[in-house]
């Protein structure tokens, strides 16, 4: 018999990288989903009180440093919250375990003798160890039932006076969704910023995007208003949506183009079977012809010959009443533009990206550059950017 050739060393490296990269993958997405379900925990009422029951009763137990895991081990018993029950059970926190024990030793030896006992080191050193180890057993079993009741019962009240989410709410959760499986940092991203930048929200709600048709996002980024107008069609019979906010059913097509690789793998992996994301400069890639075009914090990021090429590159593909959306800083706001302009420098110093080749324009300065190029305009007004500079200007070709 000959002897078996022996492999290559090399041989089998592509498989073992890509099997050890897929383990990494599903490692991430299941970290990624578990710290989805820590941080939103929607539980019903009874399950939440319920896992505040628990954790308490276990953090009275004297069975210190086996707190967390009697929680982890009951709560995936019973599919409760853990995160919930850990936290009930730090009421044995440093703070006050001392009064929690000298409780729990008191009721245990009025329990056992029929009295309370007096806070004094002769009449506990006279204790026998199974006497002082029975009494503190039994009464935190007897304190941990009754402060368990009482905190689950007080947790299940105010669970129960809880609303139904608003469709803001809901909406965030759709949308955000989303993006838990392309990283932690996306996913607390998006929902920071539809928390606390309302012009996304501003433009599903006046209906400033055109009900059909093709809308191009120039610089999309991770792709959120894709995101968000694909949640708002999900939910549109949602019966929590304002009779003031517009259904949006389309059909659309949407299409995103992204310079920056990582934000555009992003965008596209959060809507993949939404949106078509492309990698590529947005002053040179070709725009579709299309009713909607979107550049929400780009322009001032290009020469200003540059900027002017790209308004009149988005005017030739949109069709007649097309639209375009146009968020920017208005540079004559004075101590506003100020501020914003110092918020900008701060971000691209965290982001290492530096902020002197920003180029800004007034308010006046954008509206004769659309006009003249054949725009009609009108500037929306933003209430939730009232200390700052923004503006978002809606421009619509007529012909």
């Amino acid at each position: 018999m000959s002897p078996k050739p022996r492999q290559s060393p090399r041989a089998d490296r592509p498989l073992a990288r890509h099997t050890a990269w897929g383990k990494r993958k599903r490692l991430g997405w299941q970290y990624a989903e578990l710290h989805y379900r820590l941080r939103t925990a929607d539980d019903t009422p009874w399950r939440q009180a319920w896992s505040i029951a628990i954790g308490t009763f276990a953090g009275c137990t004297p069975f210190y440093g086996f707190h967390i895991p009697s929680c982890i081990f009951l709560c995936r018993l019973f599919r409760l919250n853990v995160v919930k029950a850990t936290l009930a059970a730090q009421i044995s926190n440093p703070m006050f375990a001392p009064f929690l024990i000298f409780i729990e030793f008191g009721v245990g030896r009025w329990l056992l003798s029929g009295r309370f006992p007096s806070l004094s080191f002769a009449e506990v050193s006279g204790l026998g160890l199974r006497e002082l180890g029975l009494s503190l057993l039994l009464g935190s079993l007897v304190v941990g039932l009754a402060l368990g009741a009482l905190l689950g019962l007080l947790a299940l009240w105010i669970g129960l006076q809880k609303k139904e989410p608003s469709f803001g709410k809901k909406l965030v959760d759709a949308v955000s969704r989303r993006y838990v499986n392309t990283g932690i940092f996306n996913w607390e991203f998006v929902r920071a910023k539809l928390n606390y930048d309302g012009v996304y929200e501003l433009i599903l709600r006046r209906g400033l995007l055109p009900a059909q048709g093709t809308i191009v996002d120039l610089g999309c980024g991770r792709g959120l208003l894709f995101s968000l107008l694909a949640a708002a069609r999900e939910l549109s019979e949602d019966p929590a949506r304002p009779a003031d906010w517009p259904a949006c059913r389309g059909p659309w097509v949407l299409r995103g183009v992204e310079s920056h690789s990582a934000l555009a793998r992003t965008a596209r992996r959060a809507l993949r079977g939404i949106a078509t994301i492309e990698r590529g400069d947005l002053v040179r890639k070709p725009i579709p012809p299309c009713r909607g075009v979107l550049l929400l914090d780009v322009l001032h990021h290009l020469p200003y010959a540059e900027q002017e090429s790209v308004l009149a590159r988005v005017y030739s593909a949109l069709e007649p009443g097309g639209v375009l959306l146009i968020r920017e800083t208005d540079a004559g706001a004075g101590w506003r533009f100020r501020l914003t302009s110092a918020a900008e420098r701060i971000a691209g110093i965290r982001r290492w990206r530096p902020a002197h080749g920003r180029r800004y324009r007034t308010l006046e300065d954008w509206a004769d550059l659309l006009e003249a190029l054949g725009y009609r305009t009108r500037i929306v007004p933003v209430a939730e950017t009232r200390w700052y500079a923004d503006l978002l200007i809606e421009a619509r070709r007529i012909s």
